[in-house]
């Protein structure tokens, strides 16, 4: 009996460091997730607004960033959300367990943008990017602690 409560004792240790790690990799699915869906629903004119949904690790954004593609009517939307989605990805590779995400965007009329004030996306699509972002990351996870 000895022997078996070592071999769960053993397991359960692999297990509790295991689920640090995959709990760290999910919170970083579902930030990539949030900052894709944001990104892209972001009503579009010269970009800035869609450019400015940042992903930081250490804390949450401190300035405003410039449209890194400017243009107007929408027109570089494509090359900004690309970058956008790129700044992301390049700073949640760097996270590590335990570590907080702050998504920010910080152009002064990104509430009246959720609040409705463009054609081109709904009042609330900030709440609704977040709960698809939720379906596309949590939909059949699974994760096996014990092997």
């Amino acid at each position: 009996m000895g022997k078996s409560l070592a071999d769960l004792a053993k397991k359960m240790t692999v297990a509790a460091k295991r689920s640090e790690t995959v709990a760290s990799d999910l919170a970083a699915a579902f930030a990539y997730q949030i900052e894709y869906h944001l990104v892209y629903e972001t009503p579009v004119d010269t970009s800035t607004a869609l450019s400015n949904w940042q992903v930081n690790l250490t804390s949450p954004a401190a300035d405003e960033i410039n449209a890194y593609s400017l243009g107007s009517r929408g027109s570089s939307q494509g090359a900004s959300a690309s970058s956008a989605i790129a700044e992301a990805q390049i700073e949640l590779q760097r996270k590590k367990p335990g570590q907080p995400i702050y998504l920010s965007n910080l152009v002064d009329y990104i509430r009246k943008l959720n609040e409705g004030s463009s054609a081109q996306a709904p009042a609330g699509f900030i709440e609704a990017a977040i709960l698809r972002a939720r379906i596309v990351t949590f939909k059949g996870y699974k994760t096996k602690l014990f092997d």
